[in-house]
């Protein structure tokens, strides 16, 4: 089911974030930065020190805060190489591609706005099987500042021919949800995610990805 407040709302598109929202990435993604942080010279991190800064900014954005230091394009690379061989078994969440298929179906808009980079984007979206299903993909280095500044969310809502306030966005994080409140978007917690926060009280939960058609199908009530 889709529990928590706002349900009334008229929503006519979704936005969704991509890493451990759509995708199963968050398992084994921080990991592949702890390794490469000490791989390039950089301290002894765990995968929960990258978690505490994941949405800072994009891979370059992440290596520098961590190697204290300006990052190369061969850095880059060397976390690429990794991020490639790790990546490879990427696979989207149960009921993903069902669920894009059926929001299709109701020609609802859809697309990301994500931290991650457009080549890491593209990378896990090919590898998960939806990159048809999602061509449109705001990436972390796009330009915008990182979340939970609202101007890449509202750019994706002009791009998708919405008001801010017509688009849902769909995430795993608090950040997330601060985003689509900033934006002005309806935030929704993907319940199905590994990481999907228990403080998010009082904010929308989406307990599995059917639930989220819900959201704009009017033949099904959202509760």
């Amino acid at each position: 089911m889709v529990r928590g407040h706002g349900t009334s709302r008229s929503i006519s598109a979704i936005g969704f974030d991509l890493d451990g929202t759509l995708v199963d990435t968050m398992h084994f993604a921080p990991r592949v930065y702890a390794d490469t942080i000490l791989r390039l010279g950089g301290p002894a991190i765990t995968a929960e020190d990258v978690e505490a800064v994941w949405h800072m900014g994009p891979t370059a954005t992440l290596l520098q805060h961590f190697l204290a230091r300006p990052v190369t394009d061969a850095d880059i690379e060397t976390y690429f190489r990794a991020f490639d061989e790790a990546f490879a078994g990427t696979r989207a969440f149960s009921g993903i591609a069902r669920m894009l298929e059926q929001l299709a179906a109701l020609e609802v808009p859809t697309g990301i706005v994500t931290t991650a980079t457009r080549r890491a984007a593209h990378v896990m979206l090919r590898t998960a099987g939806l990159l048809d299903a999602l061509p449109l993909v705001i990436a972390g280095d796009d330009g915008y500042p990182p979340k939970p500044d609202p101007a890449a969310l509202r750019a994706l809502a002009d791009r998708l021919g919405v008001e801010p306030a017509a688009l849902a966005y769909v995430g795993d994080s608090p950040i997330d949800l601060d985003l689509a409140e900033a934006a002005g978007a309806l935030p929704v917690l993907a319940g199905w995610a590994r990481l999907a926060s228990p403080s998010a009280a009082g904010f929308l939960v989406a307990e599995s990805p059917r639930h989220v058609v819900r959201l704009v199908d009017a033949r099904e009530p959202p509760v």
